[in-house]
């Protein structure tokens, strides 16, 4: 399926593919310069990896940096694709919850993490 790349903006073609069990997303780039091929990530996100496996008494690993990252590339990647094809829904509703939910969420946590790291000791 062609599509723009949701990492770089250039022209490519999707391409599913399976690593280790796992089905993967991955956007391949025809001619230019430049990387031929961006990682998408995982086809389905992965949440909770790591749960089951805590070892020693460590705390479970909840969710990996790179998972949110990932899920979020995800979740735009498909609604832009929809954008593309006519349905315009769903991107705008992926903007209403970055602009109400997610900016105030990481604005409040950037905030307080800055004042408990300038808090002397």
């Amino acid at each position: 399926m062609a599509i723009t790349c949701p990492r770089c903006g250039r022209p490519g073609y999707l391409e599913r593919y399976t690593s280790g069990g796992r089905r993967y997303l991955r956007v391949r780039h025809v001619g230019g310069g430049g990387r031929s091929v961006c990682y998408l990530g995982p086809e389905e996100p992965v949440y909770g990896r790591g749960l089951a496996g805590s070892q020693r008494g460590a705390p479970p690993k909840l969710v990996d940096y790179d998972d949110v990252l990932e899920a979020l590339s995800y979740l735009y990647s498909q609604a832009r694709a929809r954008a593309q094809g006519g349905d315009r829904e769903e991107l705008e509703r992926f903007l209403a919850w970055v602009e109400r939910r997610l900016n105030p969420l990481i604005a409040r946590m950037y905030e307080e993490a800055s004042a408990i790291l300038e808090q002397k000791e």
